[in-house]
């Protein structure tokens, strides 16, 4: 009985090991914006390009989105608690924190769960 059960589950974990590394996984329509998937191509040069005039408009207040640039990239901060309001700690969305963050204390690790949604101009 003990080999039975052991070959049910070799074959389902065979299966299971198979069926992960099919090459007919999906893929994400390019739709302009750094989703994070690394997929060999650099999108970053596809996304939009704000200027600080536009970026400010992206303050997070009366409903609109927060957006923050960083190291000359937009992200959205819109559904992160700590920017609730449009506001963190004492910093404002919808301006440029490329020299305020280096003094956070958790300086730039954030930055890798954001997306993308621009880039920051002249």
């Amino acid at each position: 009985m003990k080999k039975i059960l052991a070959l049910i589950f070799v074959a389902l974990l065979a299966f299971a090991v198979v069926g992960c590394t099919t090459t007919d996984a999906p893929t994400l329509p390019d739709n302009g914006v750094d989703n994070g998937a690394d997929n060999g191509v650099d999108d970053d040069n596809d996304l939009p390009v704000f200027t600080l005039e536009e970026l400010e408009q992206y303050d997070g207040q009366e409903g609109r989105p927060a957006y923050v640039a960083v190291d000359g990239y937009v992200y959205d901060v819109t559904d992160v608690a700590a920017w609730s309001g449009g506001m963190h700690q004492g910093n404002r969305a919808g301006e440029d924190h490329s020299a305020t963050i280096s003094g956070a204390p958790h300086g730039r690790t954030p930055l890798n769960n954001l997306e993308k949604v621009g880039r920051l101009g002249d």
